[in-house]
């Protein structure tokens, strides 16, 4: 199936920020010594940010309605966040779990100061997004609330899915920091595409009929 790519190129500047977060963990693996879960912490940040950019996205699509759209979401995201927490730490830092099934507030709050810079960042990349194709791109033209409530997921769904292929496939390498480097390229990868099809960056051949 051959894509095809809009007009205005100029709507591709919001991926250069999401390329250049991408390459962040690479650099923690290949020269700062990280592990598989500080990556993977990063990435779960990331479902993080997304979900509070689509907060912003909710108010503007619902308005008046946003006062029990917003709620509704934040709770049942949240939810979700929490669930993946608890799935990356049990499998891969089961040393930061508390007393209770979920990890403390203190050692979430911990693992985000040690990785200030890379949220900032992540914050950075997901704004420029947000304002250059929901704001200036005008998609919120082109959604509703319901659309709107469940678009994180789709995305984050597809990230976790190559985090968890990618993460077996750490274990499957002879030498992990290969593995780990495998799992970020095919991660980056994979959120290039999503980012360019969510936006309508790439259209089929076939999208006319």
């Amino acid at each position: 199936m051959k894509a095809f790519f809009p007009q205005d190129r100029s709507s591709l500047f919001s991926l250069v920020p999401l390329v250049i977060v991408n390459i962040i963990p690479l650099v923690g693996v290949l020269f700062l010594d990280w592990s598989l879960f500080q990556v993977l912490f990063l990435y779960w940040v990331e479902s993080g940010v997304i979900g509070v950019y689509n907060i912003f996205k909710l108010i503007i699509v619902a308005r008046l309605s946003s006062i029990i759209a917003v709620p509704f979401f934040i709770i049942h995201y949240s939810l979700f966040m929490l669930i993946h927490l608890l799935f990356i730490i049990v499998l891969f830092a089961p040393d930061l779990r508390s007393d209770s099934l979920f990890p403390s507030g203190a050692v979430i709050v911990t693992l985000l100061g040690r990785n200030v810079v890379p949220v900032l960042l992540l914050f950075i990349s997901h704004g420029v997004s947000f304002f250059w194709n929901f704001i200036k791109g005008r998609e919120y033209e082109n959604t509703d609330v319901r659309k709107q409530m469940n678009a994180p997921y789709e995305r984050v769904l597809i990230m976790h899915f190559t985090i968890i292929f990618g993460s077996w496939l750490v274990f499957s390498f002879g030498k992990p920091v290969l593995g780990v480097v495998f799992l970020i390229v095919f991660k980056t990868f994979i959120d290039v595409f999503s980012h360019l099809r969510v936006h309508g960056f790439i259209k089929s051949q076939y999208s006319k009929y």
